[in-house]
């Protein structure tokens, strides 16, 4: 989920502030409704610049792993949500508690379930629109540039980069074990699948540390933190493309807020 591919669109060239102003947009919306319409429309648009910014699905291990958790959050709000509107009943033993002695799925309960899935698939597929579209020396520069400490901005790309590098090892290491002949990944169960990545754990956070002393090494050599005054190789500027794409993202969150907020029915 923020690993940087490398593209020619225009969500590629725009300024990392841009897509974090688009992003946060999206974030904020996402919470400041229920309906599932509306957040349905909100995840067709994250879709949509998915699909234009060409980030891939397939690469993406948590998404995968996301869609166990969107079913087991549907279930829990369909069974427990409370509701006047019942679906379906199947009567229960009536020493378990909460129930009644019935299980019930409500229609309030179905439309919260599917606008809790749509809220949380928005809420993760937002951050790579930023992460996977732009190279961590623009994010960096763009962090500084809006203010937050350039030693803040330091540590949260390099943490960035630090788990690009060890998503990375982990694909090796998955590789190397089915290599040997180990074929627990492919086995059925949740339970199963745990103790096949336990094998992993060991080497990862193994390079993880080696990772971090030669870091740590490497910016002790170069006196990292001595000077105030800080020059950049590369450097970012709002151009005309990205200020026109920033008014329509300020306007369109602006009409959005008017509506999510019931002020136009």
């Amino acid at each position: 989920m923020i690993r940087y591919y490398s593209g020619d669109t225009l969500i590629h060239k725009l300024d990392p502030r841009v897509k974090i102003a688009l992003s946060t947009s999206l974030f904020l919306l996402a919470f400041l409704t229920r309906d599932p319409l509306r957040l349905s429309f909100l995840l067709t648009v994250v879709l949509m610049i998915w699909f234009y910014a060409r980030i891939p699905f397939s690469e993406n291990f948590f998404l995968k792993t996301l869609i166990p958790i969107a079913l087991f959050t549907f279930l829990i709000q369909l069974l427990f949500y409370p509701g006047k509107v019942i679906l379906v009943s199947v009567k229960i033993p009536s020493w378990i508690p909460y129930f009644g002695g019935m299980l019930a799925a409500t229609q309030e309960g179905l439309i919260n379930g599917i606008s809790m899935v749509l809220r949380l698939f928005i809420v993760i597929m937002v951050m790579p629109i930023v992460t996977m579209t732009t190279r961590l020396e623009r994010l960096l520069n763009s962090m500084v540039k809006l203010g937050l400490p350039y030693e803040l901005a330091f540590t949260l790309t390099t943490s960035i980069n630090l788990l690009s590098i060890l998503q990375a090892d982990i694909e090796d290491v998955i590789e190397a074990q089915k290599i040997r002949g180990f074929r627990g990944f492919d086995e059925r169960g949740i339970i199963k699948k745990i103790k096949a990545y336990v094998p992993i754990i060991i080497p990862v956070a193994m390079e993880g540390f080696m990772i971090a002393r030669q870091m740590e090494v490497a910016i002790k050599s170069r006196a990292f933190g001595a000077s105030n005054r800080r020059t950049s190789l590369i450097d970012v500027k709002m151009d005309k493309v990205d200020w026109i794409v920033l008014f329509f993202t300020l306007t369109g969150t602006i009409i959005s807020l008017v509506f999510f907020l019931g002020f136009v029915h």
